[in-house]
């Protein structure tokens, strides 16, 4: 039989706890679900805002533009401080000058910004080493690369004390990929990407893995593995679909058929990819075109002078717009084809001045049995770096380069 104090305690006290429980639970809910709609409506508006801030900073004079964003929070956001890190990203083809100051304004902006609205102070380390690997890469282009490494290894100190993002920690691998294949650590540059692709894949950012597969290719090409190089593009312009990347893996291709000795199907290539490269007339894309084109025309033997303008031609528009990296690789090929030009002429002059060696009076009777000379000095160096975009062909002493290529 149940005591009456059971039966009290399991049909009326209970029923009561459970009801009072649930209404809480009830309550607590709707304001959890009231917060995180205000919070999305927050969120909403910096996103469509951010643009049009970021435009309101730059339109200041340089000088003005820390304070303003000190003093003035509704610059401080999350939403700002991405959306100039992806403007820097994209300004880096055309002006690193101005890629440099955007990358400034979204460190400025993050130290200043509340964990609270984005996910906690791990979310805001997370996007503080995604910028320093930006401003890395900047610098990089800018061919700054003890810079370009400092801040790279400040990226991966502020790393461990975030929650690391995967797309970031990809994104950072990708970006000092480049660093260490441009400084020959070409190992590191592999593994780095080995990393990144991964993620990549299985977060299903099909952009992101090509850009990866391009700079693995990119690597063969430097050291010296055209053939496979150009396998890797081959097989990955059977699935890239982004124009732009298409675009880039195709002049990458043309790159590496012709330093391997295939200069006609490069030629067939670059045609062909005429009109992507008119969507993207940037700097780096317009003189990256000029520089191939010269390549091209050297290792066809058409017109090594026209090569060599086209080459002195992407040379100084690199140097002229703070490209020191691109500006250096392109005079190295300029003074190949110029040895290459002045051979040229060497033996043309030798064919001039020696066909007929002896006096005149008894050449005629002598020419078939001391056929004409050909003059055998030829500068050190010529012709062994011929096709070897880069300076692949092996550096030499007199190599004048740019002031500020390390």
């Amino acid at each position: 039989m149940v005591s009456p104090q059971l039966f009290y305690l399991a049909h009326v006290v209970e029923p009561q706890i459970s009801r009072a429980t649930l209404l809480d639970y009830d309550a607590a809910f709707c304001q959890s679900s009231q917060r995180a709609l205000e919070h999305l409506d927050r969120i909403t508006c910096e996103r469509e805002m951010a643009a049009d801030h970021l435009l309101e900073i730059l339109a200041l004079p340089r000088s003005r533009r820390e304070r303003v964003l000190r003093m003035e929070s509704r610059f401080h956001s999350y939403s700002f401080a991405t959306h100039a890190l992806d403007r820097s990203e994209g300004e880096v083809s055309s002006d690193p000058a101005k890629a440099w100051e955007l990358v400034r304004l979204a460190r400025l902006v993050i130290p200043h910004t509340e964990p609270r609205s984005c996910g906690g102070a791990e979310a805001l380390k997370d996007l503080e080493a995604y910028s320093l690997a930006v401003e890395g890469n900047t610098l990089r282009v800018h061919g700054n690369f003890p810079a370009a490494r400092k801040s790279f290894s400040l990226a991966r100190s502020i790393q461990k004390n975030g929650g690391s993002d995967p797309d970031f920690t990809a994104t950072i691998d990708l970006l000092e990929s480049s660093l260490c294949r441009e400084i020959l650590q070409l190992d590191a540059a592999l593994t780095l990407l080995d990393r990144a692709e991964e993620t990549f894949a299985a977060l299903g950012k099909v952009d992101c893995f090509a850009r990866a597969i391009i700079s693995r290719a990119n690597i063969h090409i430097v050291k010296g593995n055209w053939l496979e190089a150009a396998t890797i593009l081959r097989s990955a312009l059977a699935w890239i679909t982004n124009p732009r990347l298409l675009m880039a893996a195709r002049h990458n291709l043309a790159d590496a058929l012709v330093k391997a000795g295939s200069a006609p199907e490069a030629a067939q290539i670059v045609a062909a990819t005429a009109d992507l490269y008119e969507r993207w007339p940037d700097t780096l894309t317009t003189n990256r075109r000029i520089w191939i084109e010269g390549l091209i025309t050297r290792e066809l033997g058409d017109d090594i002078q026209l090569a060599s303008e086209l080459l002195e031609l992407a040379m100084e528009n690199f140097r002229a717009r703070g490209y020191a990296c691109d500006a250096g690789l392109a005079q190295l090929d300029l003074i190949a084809t110029r040895r290459k030009l002045a051979l040229s002429r060497r033996r043309r002059s030798a064919g001039e001045r020696f066909p007929h060696p002896l006096h005149p009076g008894v050449a005629a009777a002598q020419q078939d049995a001391h056929p004409a000379a050909v003059e055998p000095s030829v500068a050190p160096g010529a012709g062994q770096d011929a096709g070897q975009g880069g300076g692949a062909g092996g550096l030499h002493d007199d190599l004048e380069m740019p002031r500020d290529q390390p």
